[in-house]
């Protein structure tokens, strides 16, 4: 009895160091070294495990000039140049697809995520991190220019359970000093730009990609959809993409050009030639080749002297649409 007492008390007493170590262990702070270390490791682990990424991004901008010290002249001088109002915003959202190690990578860091949001890209703007924190699902670090200008970058990481990053949140501050001219009051202007970017990882790898053509001939602006299946059929990802390349498999669309639609492969003539549409999933584990083969007809070649001479008429008496600048 006395032998199972001191052994549960020296089990105890080990349990009780083991506790305290542990404790001391998670408490010990990081350095902001440590921190900016620990961030870009966790990106390379997302590189690694993950093939692919989606990010939807949400954007905004707004700017905000302080003219209540300027003269009545200038105020509104500055407020005609910012559209008769001292505050300006914008807003947008847009998707990527950021590839991860999907057999064109050979390190974690040649990856697009790595690349998109590593911070040492920010050390060739001059500036330099001032703080740096980890606290339990979230890093924050502060950068800020180190030439004097009033200038900062503040990123916010959002981490999941298993330490993967579920939202990174850029935001750039800048404070500017101006004038009318030379001899005008001064005024400041504060601009901020937020970046949010929400992480959507391949929890479902595709593991099949099947088009219904293998290849296609097409006329003078013809165009054709081609439908496609990705599998399994809960993939994570169910939409495809597609390069259009030449002969020598390069990006070229002197004779095609291809995108992805509502689930088809849309692919529009653009002249002679043959060129290659191909479809690949976002992982970049499964890819199809379509050979397309532009070739025109005689009935092609008279719609081809039609439209151009509808569009010398148009030139020359000036109705020429030129499009969107």
């Amino acid at each position: 009895m006395k032998h199972t007492k001191k052994l549960l008390a020296i089990i105890l007493a080990g349990l009780m160091v083991f506790s305290i170590f542990t404790v001391s262990a998670s408490a010990k702070e990081m350095t902001k070294d440590e921190v900016i270390v620990f961030y870009h490791t966790l990106l390379k682990k997302t590189a690694e495990k993950h093939k692919v990424v989606k990010l939807e991004e949400d954007y905004t901008f707004s700017a905000y000039a302080d003219v209540s010290e300027l003269p009545l002249s200038e105020k509104l001088a500055v407020l005609a140049e910012n559209g008769f109002s001292d505050k300006f915003e914008e807003s947008d959202s847009c998707t990527y697809y950021i590839e991860g190690m999907n057999g064109y990578f050979e390190t974690p860091e040649e990856t697009d995520i790595y690349s998109w949001f590593e911070t040492d890209s920010y050390i060739e703007y001059r500036y330099k991190t001032v703080s740096a924190t980890y606290e339990g699902d979230k890093i924050s670090i502060r950068m800020e220019r180190d030439d004097g200008e009033s200038e900062s970058m503040q990123f916010e990481i959002y981490l999941t359970k298993n330490k993967g990053i579920k939202k990174i949140v850029e935001e750039w501050h800048c404070e500017t000093m101006n004038s009318i001219d030379d001899e005008g009051t001064p005024f400041f202007a504060t601009l901020t730009e937020t970046k949010a970017y929400t992480f959507t990882y391949d929890k479902t790898p595709a593991t099949s990609l099947t088009v219904s053509e293998s290849s296609v001939k097409l006329g003078y602006k013809d165009v054709v959809k081609l439908d496609y299946e990705i599998g399994p059929d809960n993939v994570t990802f169910k939409e495809a993409d597609v390069n259009y390349l030449n002969e020598l498999e390069e990006f070229d669309s002197s004779v095609i050009y291809a995108y992805e639609s509502d689930g088809k492969i849309v692919i529009e003539a653009n002249g002679e030639g043959t060129g290659f549409v191909e479809v690949f999933t976002h992982t970049g584990d499964c890819r199809e080749m379509i050979e397309v083969t532009v070739e025109y007809d005689f009935f092609d070649r008279i719609h081809i002297m039609f439209d151009e001479m509808i569009e010398n008429i148009k030139v020359m008496f000036g109705v020429y649409d030129y499009g969107c600048c």
